[in-house]
């Protein structure tokens, strides 16, 4: 008999019992993928009573058991019982799936012992450099909220789903101030650790100016007139211009020649691939028409070795690589619905902060946002996620803006041209940082592939003296000639040898022959005039 529990002591004492079923497993604590061994654990624990025990009434049931060739397991009772455990295991691994599809952090809990945790020199390489030693505060706060309305995750309204989504993903949700929120359960003290924190203030300009003439057409509300007098400025305008112009043409075309889509018997009937279409596609893409970034529309999902495989409507991308990263993601609804604005923002949320770190890896710089475009319908709301401290991130909401009114049209328009102003600059900002970083990133692997033998990696250190190098490459006349290119070399080779290496012969060995080479090379470039002494440089 191999079992992990008295099981001879409980059969005695439970036998008379519904032949100690299916109790005995229950005791045992066997899971529904260890019937057999439950089982096999059952037959063996009868034979060793029939065996061991004095007690004739024992006894006796035990032969009956083994003469039935345990029928007992074969019961409706016994069967009903793993078919419910097995049914209960079930769904909570699918509970288990669906939680950790929206929860990036979640991990399903059992009852087996966790291993220790690694210590920080473990982390792999691949992680982002912005090493968080000890969680903030406020990720304190928001966590044990999440954990605390977690178990009861489905009974939940989605605006509470969301906020719960957001603090198991270590984002502080700056936008609402409404019960439940982030900022509605952040004591005092935290709540003035937040607002001390200055956000960078951002700095953008306008995409385009509106000129006097145009300006007094729109106070007139003459679309007519104001539509031929942009189509006829469009083919002069300057690239700064034309942007601005576009949009505006295009906002006054839909009142002339498309009104019919803006009666709200018709708009509400329209599907959301509609309103995207009529109404938002051609600004978004004259907004980027000047630009190197890519407009990418209809559920794509994101690349990056962090990412959600969620479907975005919209991503904006710095090229079609399959290595690059969104500088702005987008989520559209067909009309404003309360369950449907939480849902995508959750998306922009979680896919965001995933193609935030992507970035913070190539950058290291802190102040980069990514930003999230939520539309519904004919309103706008532009929002940004970005790193605020060790292991925080915050989601701020910076603009609202909607596709103009005939009755507030000037007032709306300066909203939307500011609004698309802040998100083509926060895109042009991010895609330079993230262009600077490569470009240094290449650099840096050009200096450090320059001169270097394939089969020979020098160590990080630091070479006392120049003269180090230059006495063992030349000591004639030709050392005033080498002397420019051979400080080049020395400052690549800077941290090659430290003091406490020069005492190994074998290391100075091996630097001395890279440092030869290196010299040898520069010889070849430079061609001296050498005599037979320096021939056996090379």
């Amino acid at each position: 008999m191999n079992t992990i529990w008295d099981a001879a002591t409980w059969l005695t004492a439970n036998f008379t019992t519904r032949n100690g079923l299916p109790e005995f497993f229950i005791e045992g604590c066997y899971p529904c993928d260890h019937r057999e061994k439950a089982e096999n654990d059952y037959k063996d624990t009868v034979n060793a009573l029939l065996n061991t025990t004095s007690d004739e009434g024992l006894k006796s049931w035990c032969t009956l058991m083994i003469n039935s060739d345990f029928l007992v397991l074969k019961l409706t009772t016994t069967t009903t019982f793993w078919r419910v455990l097995t049914q209960n295991q079930t769904d909570k691994s699918q509970e288990d799936n669906i939680l950790s599809t929206i929860f990036r952090y979640y991990k399903p809990k059992n009852n087996t012992k966790l291993p220790a945790e690694q210590p920080a020199t473990t982390v792999p390489a691949t992680r982002r450099k912005i090493i968080i030693q000890e969680p903030h505060v406020l990720i304190k706060a928001i966590k044990s909220l999440s954990e605390s309305q977690f178990r009861h995750y489905n009974q939940l309204s989605e605006r509470q789903k969301y906020f719960t989504m957001c603090g198991v993903n270590d984002v502080f949700e700056l936008t609402d101030t409404k019960e439940s929120s982030h900022l509605h359960v952040a004591t005092e003290e935290q709540q003035r650790i937040l607002c001390n924190k200055e956000l960078e203030d951002l700095e953008y300009d306008q995409i385009g100016v509106i000129d006097d003439d145009l300006a007094i057409l729109m106070k007139k509300r003459k679309f007519t007139d104001l539509n031929c007098a942009l189509y006829s400025r469009l083919g002069q305008a300057s690239s700064k211009d034309f942007t601005t112009l576009k949009i505006i043409s295009y906002i006054t075309e839909t009142y002339v020649h498309y009104s019919s889509s803006l009666l709200p018997d018709v708009f509400n009937k329209l599907s959301e691939a509609s309103v995207i279409i009529k109404f938002w596609s051609t600004i978004i893409e004259t907004l980027f028409c000047k630009t190197k970034l890519i407009v990418n529309w209809g559920d794509t999902i994101s690349y990056g070795p962090e990412k959600t495989n969620r479907k975005m409507d919209l991503r904006i991308l710095y090229n079609l690589d399959n290595n690059s990263n969104d500088v702005a993601n987008g989520e559209f609804g067909k009309s404003v619905s309360r369950n449907k604005y939480f849902e995508d923002k959750s998306k922009l949320v979680i896919n965001g902060k995933c193609q935030l770190n992507n970035i913070l890896k190539i950058t290291h710089d802190p102040t980069i946002r990514v930003a999230l475009l939520l539309i519904q319908g004919l309103q706008a709301e532009l929002y940004s996620i970005r790193l605020l401290d060790n292991g925080l991130y915050v989601l701020e909401r910076l603009k609202y803006f909607r596709f103009p009114r005939k009755s507030t049209y000037i007032a709306d328009l300066n909203e939307l041209i500011d609004g698309l102003s802040l998100l083509s600059a926060l895109c042009l900002q991010t895609n330079q940082k993230y262009n600077d970083s490569l470009l240094e990133k290449e650099q840096m692997n050009s200096h450090a592939a320059y001169e270097v033998p394939s089969k020979q990696r020098l160590v990080s250190g630091c070479f006392d003296s120049k003269i180090f190098v230059l006495c063992y490459v030349i000591a004639d006349a030709q050392l005033q000639r080498f002397q420019d290119r051979l400080a080049q070399i020395t400052e690549v080779s800077c941290g090659f040898i430290n003091n406490s290496f020069l005492n190994s012969t074998y290391l100075i060995h091996q630097y001395f022959t890279v440092l030869v080479r290196l010299c040898a090379r520069c010889a070849q470039q430079y061609k001296p005039e050498t005599d037979a002494s320096h021939n056996g440089l090379s």
